[in-house]
Parts: C-alpha cells; structure tokens; sequence
C-alpha cells in the first residue's frame, strides 16, 4: 500500500476470489479509488473508478458502488461507469443492496427508497410519511420483497422495521 493510503469498506466476489475495496488517497485534496485484490494474496489493483462502498453483483458480472451522492455501475472487469441514481441536492448519501439475481439493486436516500435495473430504470416506491434512514435496504432471499428501516412522520418516533414488495406494493411494518 503506497504511503498516505489508507484502504477500507471491503466486500467478497461471490466466488471468495477477490474482494473489492476503497483506497484512501490523503494529502491536500483527498480522493477515494476502488481496487480489487486476489484474497489468497497478490497485487491489488485500480479499477480506474474513484468512489467507495463498492460491492460486486451476486453472479460476479458487476461492482456497484457510491460517489459523493450517486450510485453508480460498472463492470467487475473494468469498462466505463453508469450513473444509476443521484441522490437530491443536501442528500449527501445513497445506500443500495443487490438483489439476488444481480438483475436490480434496491437504494436508499434520505427521501425516498427504491430499486433500479441495470439499464437505469428506476422504481421510486410511495413511502407516505415516512423517511428511510441510512441503513441500507436488504433483500430477501427469494428477491420478492426488500426490508428497511424508516422513521414516520410522527412526534417523537424513531425508526421502525418495514418490508415492501420488490415492485413497491404491500407496504407493512414489522417492528
């Protein structure tokens, strides 16, 4: 690892290959850049894009990651990023988890929670009084529903345990 790096937030390839990470730059302008390194060790090396949470897609095709307020896409072998979502302007930060089938990823903001296909089409789900926090929205197993946590518009609430259908339907708390 260079001097003035520090590397963080790592996440497995499905096949336990290789992990993909972040690498702090520090110095006068600090900025963060994704790497991937074999775990049975080796050299790790730059995917060329700069940002951090990085995660692969389940079936390994994909790394989806975050900059600054969006969610962005590329492939796990190198190749341009996609925009996926940008987060509104003061919502600094975008949670997501991938679906099991690598087909969708389900994302977070401080306004609003959804999904989005790789192509960039996105599903926004009407959460009527209530404000997904920042933990990041899970899957279920069989990719039908995705739970999360939100706190309603209400005096002195905190956050409770929602889950909601992959299509946005059935809302319903469960804690």
């Amino acid at each position: 690892r260079p001097r003035n790096t520090y590397d963080w937030r790592p996440s497995f390839s499905p096949d336990g290959a290789g992990i993909v990470f972040s690498r702090v730059f520090l110095g006068r302008h600090p900025r963060e850049t994704i790497f991937v390194a074999p775990t049975r060790g080796g050299r790790a090396h730059s995917l060329g894009l700069h940002g951090f949470d990085a995660a692969f897609s389940p079936n390994g095709r994909w790394i989806a990651y975050l900059t600054n307020n969006s969610l962005m896409l590329a492939p796990a072998s190198g190749g341009a990023p996609r925009r996926l979502v940008a987060g509104p302007r003061g919502d600094p930060r975008v949670v997501f988890s991938w679906s099991p089938n690598s087909s969708d990823l389900a994302y977070a903001t401080d306004l609003k929670l959804g999904t989005v296909d790789l192509a960039g089409t996105r599903k926004a789900f009407s959460l009527t009084n209530l404000h997904p926090t920042q933990d990041t929205p899970q899957w279920s197993r069989d990719g039908k529903s995705i739970a999360f946590s939100a706190i309603p518009n209400q005096p002195d609430s905190g956050p409770r345990v929602y889950v909601i259908n992959a299509d946005g339907s059935s809302l319903r708390r469960i804690a």
